[in-house]
């Protein structure tokens, strides 16, 4: 999914020829800490943040504050919308502006609709059960996993992975298409993965027997 999947449709931006008070009441309207800042021919001039205006005069146009750089960034309308989140995160905006590749300005990014757009792309919509693993770094196959996954008439919505901080562990988060999920698990323990958790799985009596149990085996290792 690229960045211009995910274009909001809000008008975030304000031009250098309108006041201090212009862009507090835009942020304000949107309840935003931050808006990109155009000129008049519409090219990005960079990101205005509310803590730098809300001490100058309302009544000065944004082309006076010459003491105050607004911060020039921004993402390219063809970068992968994981490049956006990771932008945006970093800048800690609440709107990223998208530029052509000839720097041509096409809209924004914000994080509701990132986070929509991220939820569809990793497949969060389609019900199903999610299971976490902990492995050793150097244990980690893909193709394994998804070998035993598939063998059970199971798809993959989503597999990801994050490294437990101080181990040679990863956390490895599988969302399978189904919440019948006492096939895989078995064939996950089978072959010597550690299930740290499942979610999702039918939630009777049984399913949280299973998932208590689970946990205590995890936590004996």
């Amino acid at each position: 999914m690229f960045v211009y999947d995910a274009l909001s449709y809000e008008d975030y931006a304000i031009t250098m020829d309108e006041t201090i008070g212009d862009a507090l009441r835009l942020m304000e309207k949107f309840s935003l800490e931050h808006i990109p800042l155009l000129d008049d021919k519409q090219q990005l001039q960079g990101v205005l943040s509310k803590e730098f205006l809300v001490d100058e005069n309302p009544d000065s146009l944004l082309s006076s504050l010459r003491s105050m750089q607004p911060i020039l960034a921004y993402v390219l309308e063809d970068q992968h919308i994981l490049d956006a989140l990771q932008s945006i995160t970093a800048y800690g905006f609440d709107v990223l502006p998208v530029l052509s590749h000839d720097r041509h300005f096409q809209g924004y990014v914000d994080q509701r609709t990132l986070v929509r757009k991220i939820n569809q792309m990793l497949g969060n919509q389609e019900t199903g059960a999610i299971i976490v693993l902990d492995m050793g770094l150097r244990d980690l196959s893909f193709a394994h996993l998804a070998h035993l996954i598939e063998l059970e008439d199971t798809r993959i919505l989503c597999m990801s992975t994050r490294e437990l901080e101080d181990t040679n562990h990863l956390e490895v988060t599988i969302k399978v298409n189904t919440t019948r999920i006492a096939a895989i698990t078995s064939a996950l323990q089978r072959n010597n993965y550690r299930i740290k958790a499942v979610f999702n799985d039918g939630n009777d009596p049984a399913d949280i027997k299973s998932r208590y149990e689970m946990l205590m085996n995890y936590l004996e290792l």
